[in-house]
């Protein structure tokens, strides 16, 4: 196998990007949205419930806040009120990470089909792509709560493959957090780690588990 990242993509027509910490600097958003929210209703949030709850769904986030802290809030409204205050960040703060652009153009003109697997709301991620020019590039995306198992599982990656109309091995999962590289991998995909600092901790544990990795795009 080559011992560089961008001639292992190269081999790759179908790609699926993950978008928080992949292909936008965001995760550090999140946290901060966690203490936002909880603030909010006179609660002081441990930096570890951020790490408790990365690998969850929106509606799934949603309920952990309800349950842990005992709040009143309908389900409903505590997804709707984590979703505008996303949104606000997302249109305002988040930008894409060193080289996505680029890397995506020079996807785009070299015939490669892609898509993103996402944990975010699918308008948030919209957003993001039309305001930095990215939208044309992305055939489709599925969020993460459109399939039963979140991105916990390899079903999103799945029907990414089946969208695309190839098998896992021809599709290139590209991916920051551990948890999801692990899902992609048990399905058969192969995956690009990508470093980012809110996984750092894991960085040494996500080489080992993809078939190549990168500090930066």
């Amino acid at each position: 196998m080559t011992e560089n990242w961008r001639e292992f993509l190269d081999q790759y027509q179908y790609l699926i990007w993950d978008f928080d910490g992949t292909m936008v600097d965001s995760m550090w958003m999140w946290a901060e949205l966690d203490r936002e929210l909880l603030l909010a209703r006179g609660i002081s949030i441990n930096p570890a419930i951020s790490q408790r709850i990365k690998t969850m769904s929106l509606e799934e986030s949603a309920q952990f806040f309800l349950d842990e802290f005992q709040l009143r809030d309908s389900l409903q409204a505590m997804v709707l009120e984590i979703m505008h205050r996303a949104r606000e960040k997302y249109e305002t703060k988040i930008p894409l990470k060193p080289g996505v652009k680029q890397l995506l153009t020079d996807c785009f003109a070299r015939g490669k089909q892609m898509c993103i697997a996402t944990a975010s709301d699918r308008n948030n991620v919209k957003a993001v792509c039309e305001k930095n020019g990215i939208a044309a590039y992305i055939s489709f995306l599925y969020t993460a709560n459109e399939v039963p198992e979140g991105k916990s599982g390899p079903g999103i990656y799945l029907k990414c493959a089946e969208r695309f109309g190839a098998k896992p091995e021809a599709v290139l999962v590209i991916e920051d957090a551990l948890h999801a590289a692990k899902s992609a991998k048990y399905a058969g995909f192969p995956v690009l780690g990508v470093y980012d600092a809110y996984s750092a901790a894991e960085w040494q544990q996500l080489k080992a588990v993809c078939d190549m990795a990168c500090e930066r795009l």
